[in-house]
């Protein structure tokens, strides 16, 4: 007589859920602040239009960032995004994890960047009425997938609200006071860093090249052959410095209004 016993399978271990990843923006994913970027973009664009900013700050931040992305149009392909993050974003996507843009920036530039990258699942941004930031922000990710029940990439004091209500924290670039203050109180998972900037990094941007081209100033007492004025000297010297600045601010000037067509 054969008795048959029915073996049943082994259960299968649940895997653990890895609760949504939330990402800021400015500053975070890209190196810069779109606000700034556009108010910028509309100085070249529509200069007559910074007459208006008064009054549409007067009506809420939210609105102001709201009416100044209608009035321009930023290429979101050549932002500076943060390529170490983004590919660690993509990794986090292809296991599978849920992505969400968490920013402070207007919806309209917000969804650019969002379409552009592909990445995000879900998109939490300032709409003209609400200003998605600080404690908003955090009220918001709260709602949406409970107190601790997500983790936040941030750069700055402004995340502190967010990262108190996250899981894990992800520090993007931190300065190292908020990177002392933060190791304290919050469960830090990794930190992405900018490398350290040299001099020359500064520097190049105020073309010091073109500083020689003001000693000109200084051939008066040259060629009157004053060379023991001391006082006319020490005000040839404030008056070279006074032209190197001037000199240098317009170089910036000039690169911010031309960035996107540099980039």
């Amino acid at each position: 007589m054969e008795i048959f016993v029915e073996l049943q399978p082994a259960p299968v271990p649940e895997q653990p859920v890895v609760p949504p990843l939330a990402v800021d923006l400015d500053g975070t994913l890209v190196k810069t602040d779109l606000l700034l970027e556009s108010l910028i973009a509309l100085l070249k664009q529509k200069p007559w239009r910074v007459l208006q900013l008064p009054g549409w700050l007067l009506k809420g931040r939210a609105y102001f960032k709201h009416r100044v992305a209608a009035e321009v149009a930023l290429d979101v392909s050549t932002l500076p995004y943060r390529a170490d993050l983004v590919e660690f974003l993509r990794t986090q996507r292809a296991q599978g994890r849920r992505l969400v843009l968490a920013t402070a920036a207007d919806s309209q530039i917000a969804r650019k960047v969002a379409d552009h990258l592909g990445l995000f699942d879900h998109l939490l941004s300032s709409d003209g009425s609400v200003n998605l930031a600080d404690e908003v922000k955090r009220d918001r990710l709260i709602r949406e997938f409970g107190e601790s029940g997500f983790d936040y990439a941030g750069n700055g004091q402004t995340d502190l609200p967010v990262w108190s209500a996250a899981r894990k924290i992800i520090l993007v670039n931190p300065s190292s006071r908020l990177r002392t203050g933060i190791a304290k109180t919050a469960n830090v998972d990794r930190v992405f860093e900018d490398p350290p900037a040299g001099v020359a990094t500064y520097l190049k941007p105020l073309r010091p090249q073109h500083w020689l081209k003001n000693l000109l100033v200084l051939a008066p007492l040259l060629a009157a052959h004053r060379l023991d004025g001391g006082s006319a000297w020490s005000r040839l010297t404030l008056a070279f410095l006074a032209f190197v600045c001037v000199a240098s601010s317009g170089y910036l000037v000039n690169d911010l209004l031309d960035l996107q067509a540099d980039r």
